[in-house]
């Protein structure tokens, strides 16, 4: 009941951070991550493109230096204040027109609705005044593997516009469009469009090829409307980092957590952009590198290689499957229909809530709310914060418990060796009475142990490394601890027993000084578990509230006439100054305990 009372504080908190957990479990998993596969679009970036650059006739037009980026609305439009207005040139209008015709951008008014990058071709048309005319018969759908689209458009004539990967655009044409005519594409000229992507794309840029044709069958293949395009030009789109992105993949670094960036986008403008965020581009490899290795060399390539570019959802398992056989826990990003097996394959799957599919969100685990990868930052430091509260109340209730264990079973073996006489009657044979043990557990572990799933999150999380994914809540140092701590309350909690009982003579005044001793050794024991994580007691004012109704409740049972239910005496000054000099022993042998422990931990690590 406690753990699924964390696990479910957790995810609310995550909510809060705009992670949204679908699987309580998964909260836990985090804190043994140490692999994130991250997308670039919207997850690294912001997702708001701004069209920059063109390239066609042979020339480039840098909208750069003269555009102004709207700070609000990523969907108002960017101002050319360039001398004689560069995007009135004649020669840019078929490239325009073709990125404002191969598009599916809704517009009312001045607003935009659709993909970011259509809503930056769509804008950039609308600054140019080129307007879409015509009537869309057909439309060839982008996907991963084609990586281009194509609409069939009846403007007087049936024509099929293009746009996509500049290099599978480039691949279906013959001819080129240059200052109003068309001619052969010859082979300098396609070098030329090929160096002219890369040194966009080595500005971090996005960059689309566009192509139409005349088309006498619109009845016909795609693969057949598709061939013998005419080039038009590139577009380059800026997708600036998300603010905060660098920090957070230093962050998990820091944490032990690598961050690999894995996109649909060419090679350079990948290796781009990893370098602003933060990664090493070095080495950098692309899907068709991928097909060219087998799984045992991918297995070896994925722990050196941080950025990976032109991949497919394919791709994207095949690099979870490398990771997960190298022993990592990876946490894999996602958005599309065919992200689905890798999202279900991940340790811990993660979409889009913004621009995911609803196929991508119903395989996943978490749904990050903003797509931002700073949110999985922080669900990986609330997912290990909730495993070291789950690990406190373990070992505070399990210590504990098993403590109140050995006092029974040792107490009844002693006590008949000891004092025969007092412990002649089975009836009589008890150090803790069935009811004074359940009024323990009720008093003395539950609220505590739900202010503790409570507890606030230690400082420095993000400093250690993931915990190993097959160590469980209890590890070896949480089972010494559990014993020592259990040994220790036995041997002391006897000790005040069989004093009292020895001096006293009264078996019920000897039992209400050892449940008094218990309850307050088990209050005490709380903070004693979290000093370890340099956590001060009024951190958690919930933990404050729960040790002192438990106190107060106890207090009650023992000074009111409820005592007589419980069968238990009012304890005098002196007993409680017993309690205290046996809650001083129990405190200095653990501490002497807990050094040789520790001492021995380290030597081993």
């Amino acid at each position: 009941a406690v753990v699924t009372f964390t696990l479910a504080l957790g995810a609310r908190e995550m909510v809060d951070r705009n992670a949204l957990v679908r699987r309580l479990p998964v909260v836990e998993s985090l804190g043994s991550v140490d692999v994130i596969v991250t997308d670039k679009t919207g997850t690294i970036t912001e997702n708001r493109m701004t069209v920059t650059r063109l390239y066609t006739s042979g020339s480039v037009v840098d909208l750069a230096d003269s555009t102004t980026k709207s700070e609000g609305d990523p969907r108002e439009s960017a101002q050319s204040t360039a001398e004689g207005d560069q995007l009135t040139t004649p020669a840019l209008v078929p490239l325009l027109r073709c990125g404002a015709l191969c598009n599916n951008v809704e517009r009312t008014d001045d607003e935009y609705r659709g993909e970011p990058t259509e809503v930056a071709l769509q804008r950039i048309a609308d600054e140019a005044d080129v307007e879409p005319t015509g009537e869309r018969l057909r439309e060839t759908q982008f996907s991963s593997e084609r990586k281009r689209m194509t609409v069939l458009v009846d403007d007087g004539a049936v024509t099929a516009y293009m746009k996509g990967a500049p290099e599978v655009v480039l691949d279906r044409c013959n001819t080129i469009r240059k200052d109003g005519e068309t001619h052969e594409l010859t082979d300098d000229e396609r070098q030329e469009i090929l160096d002219q992507t890369e040194s966009f794309a080595g500005d971090a840029l996005r960059v689309l090829g566009f192509a139409s044709k005349a088309i006498d069958d619109p009845s016909a293949e795609p693969d057949q409307i598709e061939d013998e395009m005419v080039f038009l030009g590139l577009q380059g789109m800026l997708d600036p980092p998300r603010e905060g992105v660098e920090a957070a993949i230093d962050d998990c670094q820091s944490a032990g957590v690598r961050t690999v960036l894995a996109t649909g986008d060419n090679l350079t403008t990948a290796e781009a952009v990893g370098e602003q965020v933060g990664l090493d581009p070095d080495g950098a490899v692309t899907g068709s590198d991928i097909d060219d290795q087998s799984d045992d060399q991918l297995t070896s390539t994925v722990e050196d290689v941080d950025v990976f570019a032109r991949v497919t959802p394919d791709h994207k398992v095949r690099l979870l499957n490398a990771l997960q056989d190298n022993g990592h826990t990876v946490v894999m990003t996602g958005d599309g229909v065919n992200d689905a097996p890798a999202l279900t394959q991940a340790d811990v799957g993660v979409a889009m809530g913004e621009r995911g599919t609803d196929v991508a969100r119903q395989a996943s685990d978490m749904i990050l709310r903003d797509d931002n990868f700073a949110t999985i930052r922080d669900a990986i430091r609330e997912g290990r914060g909730i495993f070291e509260n789950v690990r406190k109340f373990v070992n505070y209730l399990v210590s504990t418990n098993t403590g109140e264990v050995l006092v029974v079973f040792l107490g009844v073996l002693l006590g008949s060796l000891l004092f025969p006489a007092q412990f002649s009657g089975t009836s009589r044979a008890l150090i803790l009475t069935p009811i004074l043990i359940l009024w323990i557990n009720l008093v003395a572990d539950t609220l505590p142990a739900l202010a503790l799933g409570a507890d606030p999150h230690a400082d420095g999380l993000m400093d250690q490394p993931p915990r190993p994914p097959d160590e469980g809540v209890i590890n070896t140092r949480v089972l010494v601890s559990i014993l020592t701590i259990a040994t220790l309350l036995a041997v002391t909690g006897l000790a005040l027993f069989f004093y009292a009982l020895d001096t006293t003579g009264s078996l019920l005044r000897a039992q209400s000084l050892l449940f008094t001793f218990i309850v307050v050794v088990e209050l005490i024991r709380i903070q004693v578990i979290r000093s370890r994580y340099d956590q001060p007691l009024r951190s958690n004012r919930w933990l404050v509230g729960a040790i002192g109704v438990s106190l107060l409740v106890h207090i009650t049972v023992l000074y009111t006439p409820l005592h007589d239910v419980f069968q238990v005496v009012p304890l005098t000054l002196v007993e409680w100054g017993l309690i205290a000099a046996g809650f001083v022993v129990f405190l200095l042998l653990n501490v002497v305990v807990s050094a040789s422990n520790n001492r021995l931990f380290e030597s081993r690590t």
